[in-house]
């Protein structure tokens, strides 16, 4: 009876910063490309660009 029970699946296009940057205080699913297994769900705090490179800051850990 558990046919249209909706599952968390996590999304499968990259966001980009641009978005992330609208996403502060939002859960996201984060996992390093390639490596399925070590995903996770966490909360975004911010997003910098420094240094030539982009920077998530997470909160939280919710796997």
């Amino acid at each position: 009876m558990e046919q249209n029970m909706p599952t968390l699946t996590p999304p499968n296009e990259a966001l980009t910063i641009e978005q992330l940057r609208d996403m502060d205080g939002e859960p996201v699913w984060v996992q390093t490309p390639g490596i399925p297994q070590y995903g996770r769900w966490v909360i975004v705090a911010g997003v910098d660009m420094k240094y030539g490179q982009s920077t998530l800051y997470c909160q939280g850990d919710y796997t």
